[in-house]
């Protein structure tokens, strides 16, 4: 995986190949059904706090549980299919959910999820009911209409 810049904001596309169920920390219980699940996150940091490095990290699947999506990440029943990637030292995170949340198809499986330490937003994830590849188009779609030229990584 090669970036040019060293920080950014982007979107995971994860698909689920079989209904699961995971307790995320103190959010509780999280029920996954089949399907496409969007997350959004930034790595606006240099160092271990870097995209590429955060992007490395979203991409292993055993690791220490850090973060809320790394509950997701690390099922075998679930793989990261796409990151849909914007280059910036800006925090687009919020801007993006907002977008997101009015896609067609688009639902909050955990309230809070992703956004503890957002005042803004309900969720950082989402539960998409159409196919990874059309998550890709809309993904693109919202970052080229706030001005950003998207980048995606196929996993």
């Amino acid at each position: 995986m090669h970036l040019k810049a060293k920080k950014g904001t982007y979107i995971l596309i994860i698909s689920v190949n079989e209904p699961s169920s995971v307790h995320v920390g103190q959010l509780g219980e999280l029920q996954l059904h089949h399907g496409t699940y969007l997350y959004v996150g930034s790595a606006l940091g240099t160092g271990s706090t870097s995209l590429q490095h955060r992007l490395a990290r979203h991409l292993l699947k055993t690791k220490r549980l850090k973060w809320h999506v790394d509950f997701i990440t690390t099922l075998s029943q679930a793989r990261i299919r796409y990151i849909v990637v914007v280059e910036t030292s800006r925090c687009l995170e919020c801007l993006i959910c907002r977008h997101i949340a009015c896609l067609d198809g688009v639902g909050c499986p955990m309230q809070g999820f992703g956004a503890s330490d957002c005042s803004h937003c309900r969720t950082h994830f989402y539960s998409y009911a159409k196919p990874p590849e059309q998550a890709v188009e809309a993904c693109k779609m919202i970052v080229q209409q706030l001005g950003f030229m998207p980048k995606v990584i196929s996993n």
